[in-house]
């Protein structure tokens, strides 16, 4: 569980303060960390170290280091407007990284020109600000501080995405009416053939390159005086790697479902069609919420569950149409890993 910067403008704050400075080091490190920079090391500040100063070759110039850093790097952190917490990708088209450093900015609370910067102040109220990346002789106050937890507290999730042929555990399930003996002259003594023809009790598990999830149903005409097709059911346990194993994240498992798509026996949009059949609840073209993993630091992360559970025939469930494949799949699952970081706003 994450706690708030310490607030540079309440009373008798001290910039100079050690662990204060700690706060951002440590952030800084633990963003590199959840990008996927594995080789980071955990650089303090030291009782004695100069925190004041901006120019190079000083340990101040870490101040500069970590903007620079943040500038070049925010686009491997989720867009967490108004999404922070589990499930909140539901029914969403995209899980969205950050596209550009103007949006960046904007979902941090920075100025759209970009760090705040001073060259002379009063001490008394806010000083003129010109914007840009730390300089030599600017004033190190509050404002550096202000910045660099805003925008560090908008680093705090990231997206980690399936490889299709990771090994994930998986299994599948088929009755096809291509072994089911004479050609079926019509439509719908294909269809009657098909739903009457044995669900199988045997899975097959093995091999790689699976959907992550599939339940689909139809009958197509293969030629003038056979109408053929199949049922189908595929799912796995959602598997992916994480960018870090030296922090803790809670990672939501999110699928993104679609009908059952073209293929070489049905080409055309039009010879799909959307069918919920395990009564998901899903939403057509968007990612579905699927589960939480509780806090770990493990790679990769696996979920214990099938998504979904149900083995049942596909043909029970799905109303099977002529010449159209109904049903549903998932082309692509992916977890939002957030993180349990030391310091953040939000």
């Amino acid at each position: 569980m994450s706690t708030a910067f310490t607030d540079p403008q309440v009373h008798g704050f001290d910039m100079l303060d050690v662990d204060v400075a700690n706060e951002y080091a440590r952030a800084y490190y633990e963003r590199q960390q959840m990008s996927g920079v594995t080789a980071a090391t955990l650089d303090l500040f030291a009782a004695g170290d100069d925190a004041t100063r901006i120019e190079t070759a000083t340990v101040a110039e870490s101040w500069l280091e970590f903007q620079t850093w943040i500038e070049a790097n925010y686009m491997d952190f989720v867009n967490i407007d108004g999404k922070l917490d589990s499930g909140d990708w539901d029914a969403e088209a995209t899980i969205d990284v950050y596209a550009s450093l103007a949006e960046f900015r904007s979902v941090a609370g920075l100025n759209s020109s970009g760090f705040r910067r001073a060259t002379t102040w009063s001490g008394v109220g806010a000083p003129t600000f010109s914007y840009g990346l730390a300089q030599g002789g600017d004033i190190f106050g509050y404002w550096v501080y202000e910045d660099l937890a805003a925008a560090f507290s908008a680093m705090i999730h990231t997206k980690a995405v399936a490889t299709i042929g990771t090994d994930w555990s998986y299994e599948r399930n088929v009755k096809s009416l291509a072994s089911a003996g004479s050609p079926h002259a019509t439509c719908a003594l294909a269809i009657a053939a098909l739903n009457a023809k044995a669900w199988p009790g045997s899975w097959v598990s093995s091999g790689t390159g699976q959907l992550p999830y599939a339940v689909h149903s139809g009958v197509y005409l293969e030629n003038p005086n056979d109408w053929t097709g199949g049922a189908f059911r595929q799912h796995i346990k959602p598997k992916v790697p994480i960018a870090t194993t030296a922090l803790d994240c809670v990672c939501d498992v999110y699928v993104f479902l679609e009908d059952p798509g073209q293929t070489a026996d049905y080409p055309n949009e039009a010879d799909t069609a959307w069918d919920d059949a395990d009564s998901t609840g899903a939403t057509e073209d968007a990612w579905h919420f699927f589960e939480e993993l509780a806090a770990a630091a493990t790679d990769p992360r696996e979920s214990d569950n099938w998504f979904t559970a149900d083995t049942g025939d596909p043909t029970t469930t799905i109303s099977t149409a002529c010449g159209k494949l109904a049903g549903i799949r998932s082309s692509d699952h992916a977890f939002v890993c957030r993180w349990d970081i030391t310091n953040s706003d939000n």
